[in-house]
């Protein structure tokens, strides 16, 4: 079992992140981290999978992101956990807002 914690970086390059506002349609947020998990459990022969991403206000600091692979082998494991990380990145439509220390905002 491979668990992989994504965490709300405290810097970027525009300044000190004080939280992260993530938003998204959750019909097809939530259908699409689906398909990325039967995808992931029929690529790599998981046991199981399992994907869970935090939507609204996260303070940095904290966890955004939260995959958990389960594999008969390690290697199956480590490999679904990155895939799905990508893919995750890559394909749902969850959008962010940096919200600074100083007060400003940037969508990323």
């Amino acid at each position: 079992m491979v668990a992989f914690l994504g965490i709300v970086r405290r810097e970027s390059e525009e300044g000190q992140v004080d939280k992260i506002f993530y938003d998204c349609y959750p019909e097809i947020a939530e259908r699409e981290l689906i398909r990325i998990r039967e995808e992931a459990i029929r690529r790599f022969g998981l046991r199981d999978a399992l994907i869970l991403h935090r939507v609204g206000e996260v303070p940095a600091g904290d966890i955004s992101l939260f995959v958990l692979t389960k594999s008969a082998h390690r290697k199956e494991a480590f490999e679904a956990a990155g895939w799905i990380v990508d893919e995750v990145k890559r394909s749902v439509a969850i959008w962010k807002k940096e919200i600074f220390s100083d007060g400003r905002e940037r969508w990323v």
